[in-house]
């Protein structure tokens, strides 16, 4: 019996055959899927400008963020907050099967680091770590 193929792997690989390498495994499946949203910039998936995270954009931001509210006061938020909530938001909306449990943000120089505690279709809890540079 042939292995269901589940998706392209990213980047694009070729194998020893000429053919595109294939994810068969449904956690690399998921783990790809996250990945996708949370390093994808806003306005750069075609026909969908509110799909992606961008968390590059926040890599060199300041530890707090200032947002103007509706009586025109600033509202001082955490970094931290601000991109987990919308981590989140784009997993629920994207991936509605992926709970995420926690999300920690951790900071050392130029890197971000992400650890994503999830659980997939309440069958599957496993980490996603990024290091993002």
């Amino acid at each position: 019996m042939a292995e269901t193929i589940l998706g392209v792997k990213l980047p694009i690989q070729i194998d020893a055959n000429g053919d595109f390498v294939n994810i068969t495994d449904a956690l690399e499946n998921i783990k790809q899927s996250m990945k996708m949203v949370i390093l994808t910039n806003p306005g750069e998936k075609i026909m969908n400008p509110s799909f992606g995270v961008g968390i590059r954009n926040y890599l060199f931001e300041n530890k707090y963020i200032f947002e103007d509210t509706s009586v025109g006061e600033l509202q001082k938020k955490s970094l931290e907050t601000t991109v987990r909530n919308i981590i989140i938001g784009q997993i629920k909306t994207y991936i509605p099967l992926v709970d995420i449990s926690s999300i920690d943000i951790a900071f050392e120089e130029n890197i971000m680091f992400l650890t994503i505690n999830y659980n997939f279709a309440d069958v599957l809890d496993d980490t996603l770590v990024l290091e993002i540079t």
